[in-house]
């Protein structure tokens, strides 16, 4: 909760809603609580609330923006490893943004036709997080059947079977 606050804040602060499109921004007083809150700040904050654990705060800081890019395209970015890190310490804690994150990182922008079973296999798991975790949530089912289009039925099989793994490994402990 603590994550998603001041990540809400910080969105609240960076693009300020009209009077009439405040719903799920938190109250403004409780955003005045925490400062101004710049990409720096927030970085820092939310960078401590995923080392505690908290994976909210891991999700939100796995599609964060480096404040300190490399110089160079040819630098290493120790950015990148430390997002991936988050991911997979948000997954391991049942939580389904970070396998929706997952998958999109998987993949190819330049050829979306492309069979990825890996990426089928993480949207399933996420759809599967949502729908025994949270009632109402959003469904990715129209997201399913699109990539279930590029797969075969035993790529299928084998993504969901996996899916089913991720699920009870990550969230029946």
């Amino acid at each position: 909760m603590a994550a998603n606050l001041l990540h809400m804040c910080y969105l609240r602060q960076q693009n300020p809603p009209s009077d009439a499109a405040t719903e799920g921004y938190p109250p403004r007083s409780e955003c005045l609580e925490l400062g101004v809150l710049s990409q720096e700040n927030w970085v820092e904050r939310m960078k401590a609330a995923a080392d505690a654990g908290l994976a909210a705060a891991q999700v939100a800081m796995a599609i964060a923006e480096n404040p300190n890019p490399p110089l160079s395209p040819d630098e290493p970015d120790p950015w990148l490893d430390m997002q991936r890190d988050y991911i997979d310490k948000a997954a391991s804690q049942c939580h389904p943004g970070a396998y929706v994150i997952r998958a999109n990182y998987r993949f190819d922008p330049d050829n979306p036709q492309l069979q990825n079973q890996a990426a089928y296999t993480d949207f399933y798991t996420a759809e599967l997080i949502y729908r025994q975790r949270f009632e109402g949530a959003p469904s990715l089912e129209k997201l399913l059947e699109q990539e279930r289009q590029k797969l075969y039925q035993h790529q299928i099989l084998e993504a969901e079977n996996q899916a089913l793994i991720n699920y009870h490994k990550a969230c029946t402990q």
